[in-house]
């Protein structure tokens, strides 16, 4: 352990994710550098040894738990920016009536929306993974995904020769985990029993911008004023020039930083970006990220909830959507006291789709340089109501060919008028919004012909100069592993 130690640790949840053994971590983008400061001794305190966290998705909360268990003199102090903990395992709750996003601690009368807008759930096929996620499901943090799996066909333009089978949801749906109450509820568990200990400080809502080395070889946190406007993915780019940038928790010093997100080794035009020294966030910064979006889309009651008998539908073949899971089939998010009327799912966009789509509406300014924030009427108005379309052409195919299949049993050799086996009562949408994942999680290395960054000579594109993953079903893991 050294005084003055920095950590780059950029293994992101994704949209589905499974367990990690020790063969596929090295698949992944892990970056560990000790930065050295020329004569500074590096000897392990006497006392605390205080260690920030940039980030408060799972894999900050994993670090801080395992932290805090391990050692009794370590101090983890927590940074997350976003609007509570989770990152990309974050549960959004929107205000059925006002169509905004709620605060943790709001409880609207009427209910409310649930939708978990990034990863959808995870997988436990490791036996010491399993272990530990048993001890999450003993907590009431996570229970296992009891729901209903299958195929839509898509409209034939993406991928139609690979079985198309999203994250191994139904080869390994018997060890397949979700959170109870949203995805978010296995960080927000890890993360308060940590807090518990008496020894890990958490900030939500508090951006780290930058950081700077100390005279004595430590670090300090710079980033807005706690709550600022400053901190957030959809604050306009006048409002964040305006906020007011100091030193964090008092100027508190860190022996140890540990950095959580790849996002973070951006320069610094990105509002994701800490400002990690370069010679560090050079390592990762090329790696290639597997962009997408989300469209989270509620069925207005008493309309009829979309035709089709699945709760986690993976979409065959199709050029911009990929998979579509259904809230209610989550524990603890069925119809209850909390749960406003209608019937919510989330659409997970392709990689494809994800890529053209940041090059036609970039996150960057391609003349200034400066960061685009996340627009909500587009979101809505634009990715969010073309998976939308994609979703309704997939369940229509999908009842059509149920409909057909039940017809040719019923009176073999009769065909079936295709105004007959189309023709089904779409439901109204209650509300629709979105999610841009710019770098949803990391292309694995070394798979599908991928090079140590990620790289395809076939499916990797750079745009604004960030690469970008471009397949529509793209290999994830090694055959036969995953």
């Amino acid at each position: 352990t050294h005084k003055g130690l920095l950590l780059l640790l950029c293994c992101s949840c994704s949209v589905g994710s499974r367990a990690l053994s020790r063969e596929h971590v090295d698949t992944y983008p892990i970056a560990l550098q000790s930065l050295h400061r020329p004569g500074v001794t590096h000897k392990m305190p006497s006392e605390k040894y205080h260690v920030a966290i940039v980030g408060g998705g799972i894999t900050g909360a994993m670090a801080a738990s395992a932290l805090i268990q391990n050692s009794e003199k370590v101090h983890v102090t927590l940074f997350d920016q976003g609007r509570s903990v989770g990152g990309r395992s974050s549960h959004r709750r929107i205000d059925p009536e006002s169509k905004n996003q709620l605060k943790p601690e709001e409880e609207p009368a009427k209910g409310v929306h649930n939708f978990d807008h990034g990863c959808q759930f995870f997988r436990a096929d490791d036996e010491t993974f399993r272990a530990e996620v048993e001890k999450w499901v003993a907590s009431g943090w996570a229970s296992k995904w009891d729901g209903r799996f299958g195929v839509l066909p898509g409209d034939g333009t993406g991928d139609t020769t690979t079985p198309t089978d999203f994250f191994g949801l139904q080869k390994s749906a018997a060890n397949v985990y979700v959170g109870v109450k949203g995805i978010n509820s296995v960080v927000r568990g890890l993360l308060g029993a940590a807090a518990e200990s008496g020894r890990c400080d958490l900030f939500p809502g508090v951006r780290v911008a930058s950081m700077q080395r100390t005279d004595d070889g430590t670090w300090q946190m710079i980033g807005p004023e706690p709550g600022s406007t400053g901190t957030f993915h959809d604050t306009s780019e006048k409002a964040a020039a305006a906020a007011q940038y100091d030193l964090l928790v008092d100027g508190r010093k860190f022996n140890a930083v540990l950095v959580t997100d790849i996002s973070a080794s951006f320069e610094s035009w990105h509002r994701a970006s800490a400002s990690v020294p370069e010679a560090l966030s050079a390592q990762v910064r090329h790696r290639v990220r597997i962009p997408l979006f989300t469209a989270l889309v509620v069925f207005a009651p008493p309309g009829l909830p979309p035709p089709i008998d699945l709760d986690g539908a993976t979409i065959q073949g199709d050029s911009c959507l990929w998979f579509a899971a259904r809230t209610a089939s989550k524990n603890g998010l069925s119809a209850s006291e909390n749960t406003a009327p209608g019937e919510a799912w989330t659409l997970v966009s392709t990689p494809a789709y994800a890529a053209a789509e940041i090059e036609r509406v970039p996150m960057r300014d391609p003349e200034t340089g400066a960061f685009i924030p996340q627009d909500p009427s587009y979101l809505s108005q634009g990715p969010s109501s073309t998976l939308l379309a994609a979703f309704e052409a997939a369940c229509r195919r999908y009842h059509a060919a149920a409909h057909e299949k039940k017809e040719e049993e019923e009176n073999p050799g009769k065909k079936t008028e295709e105004k007959e086996k189309t023709d089904l009562v779409w439901p109204a949408v209650a509300y629709l919004g979105g999610q841009r994942w710019g770098s949803a999680l990391p292309a694995p290395t070394h798979v599908g012909g991928r090079d140590g960054l990620g790289r395809s000579t076939s499916s990797s594109k750079e745009i604004c100069g960030t690469w970008y993953e471009t397949s529509a079903n793209p290999p994830l893991f090694d055959a036969g592993k995953g």
